[in-house]
């Protein structure tokens, strides 16, 4: 009776409880099944922004969801860990053309994300969002955490998250790309349509910020490596749609890649070589337009190589000195984008391995990973208009993945001003010992 009154006490409906866990630490959650419900144009919410350069993806309105356990008509599958965001597969074909003035360019896309369409993560542990009173968290360090809201403010100010995934899209990178943000007027709480300024005056999410938002999104899988690193039958589902977007990605574009059987040992060889080599496309597209990701985590790198969550990307120039120090000649914040890019993949293979997968060699998996990031790095312009060190960039990522990737060392994790060691001092890159000379 004990330890049924603990395991009662332990998933009590608490936004506290949650503010300490982060959306990765999935721990094995079930997939389960939750209602929504529609939101109706013009009553509950009003389009601010729409990307005309997604195409095949119908009217977004049928895409606008909010969690209603009690009355929702709707039914998605709720995945871990996407707490506050929910895909609708099976969509088909979505296209988007770079826009005139930029390189020719075309990406495929196949499912439609919406962001800010409630707090999920109850669902994913077995209870009900309806059960809590409040969506609001404890404040930590940075910020107040509102549970499944997104504040305007996060998509539109100081930039404007369409225009941002535009941006890192027409220039090659693998992303989200976003559609549509829409300003928020009503939504269900506890199956009862309710205006956002009620549940502000009513105490349910914070009066801190004026509005909030949903956004639609397309991706070509939102399945994430954390997703594969972590319970066997998840794994399983989510190696099985990757593969299977990835055919579905040769055939549109028209790659030069055979149908690959996710059965077939080359052919899973194929898969990995090709993952790391577009996942150092994306660095290189990142640091050569001078920008600091901060979030590179297995939560936001999608089983499509994709990068996710990018409004947390920022410049260079946008930043303290600080966070700008410089090490042989590359920022800091570049080489935690390195050294966090090198964990993902080497989630990836730990999944990999726990399928019993052939990935080949992993110093191959470096140099493809490597040959990715040479294609998208112009020397001259990185050193210019970035001052960044071509060559020592290439020498800080090669050295991070052969020490992650290949021998299986532990490089300690920085965030944006450095960890605290145990004499109260910050941890530093040079921690490290690497030996790169200027």
């Amino acid at each position: 009776m004990e330890s049924l009154e603990f395991l009662k006490e332990d998933f009590r409906p608490d936004p506290k409880r949650f503010a300490g866990t982060k959306g990765r630490e999935i721990k094995g959650l079930p997939v389960r099944e939750e209602r929504f419900t529609l939101l109706e144009n013009g009553r509950d919410y009003r389009f601010t922004e729409i990307n005309p350069q997604v195409q095949g993806a119908g009217d977004p309105e049928r895409y606008m969801l909010f969690v209603n356990p009690t009355k929702g008509t709707e039914t998605r599958r709720v995945k871990p860990p996407h707490w506050r965001t929910i895909s609708t597969e099976g969509v088909g074909t979505i296209r988007v053309d770079a826009r005139p003035h930029t390189m020719p360019r075309t990406g495929y896309f196949y499912e439609v994300n919406t962001k800010g369409a409630g707090f999920l993560k109850p669902t994913a542990e077995g209870i009900s969002v309806d059960d809590y009173d409040s969506l609001i968290s404890e404040r930590n360090e940075r910020d107040l955490k509102i549970l499944g809201f997104v504040p305007t403010e996060n998509l539109m100010e100081p930039k404007n998250i369409i225009k941002e995934s535009m941006f890192f899209f027409e220039r090659g990178m693998r992303c989200e790309v976003y559609w549509v943000v829409a300003e928020l007027q009503a939504v269900p709480f506890k199956g009862e349509m309710t205006s956002v300024h009620e549940l502000q005056d009513r105490g349910v999410i914070s009066a801190e910020y004026e509005c909030y938002s949903q956004a639609l999104r397309v991706l070509k899988d939102n399945d994430r490596i954390a997703e594969a690193a972590k319970g066997k039958n998840r794994r399983k589902e989510v190696f099985f749609k990757a593969f299977s977007v990835f055919n579905q990605e040769t055939q549109d574009v028209g790659l030069e890649f055979p149908e690959l059987d996710i059965a077939d040992p080359e052919h899973q060889k194929i898969f990995f070589q090709e993952f790391f080599r577009r996942m150092g496309a994306n660095l290189g597209i990142l640091i050569d337009s001078g920008t600091y990701h901060y979030h590179l985590h297995s939560a936001n790198i999608t089983m499509a190589a994709e990068f996710v969550d990018i409004e947390s990307c920022v410049h260079w120039r946008m930043v303290g000195e600080q966070i700008n120090t410089s090490f042989s000649g590359v920022r800091n914040m570049h080489i935690k984008d390195m050294r966090d890019l090198a964990y993902c993949l080497k989630r990836l293979l730990y999944g990999a391995d726990k399928r019993g997968m052939n990935y080949g060699d992993r110093n191959e998996l470096v140099q493809m990973c490597l040959s990715g990031f040479n294609s998208s790095v112009n020397a001259k312009s990185l050193k210019r208009r970035q001052e960044t060190d071509p060559k020592n960039v290439k020498k800080w990522l090669e050295s991070i993945l052969q020490e992650v990737i290949v021998e299986g060392k532990k490089l300690q994790a920085l965030n944006n001003a450095g960890i605290m060691k145990p004499d109260g001092s910050r941890f530093s890159v040079e921690d490290w010992g690497h030996d790169i000379e200027e």
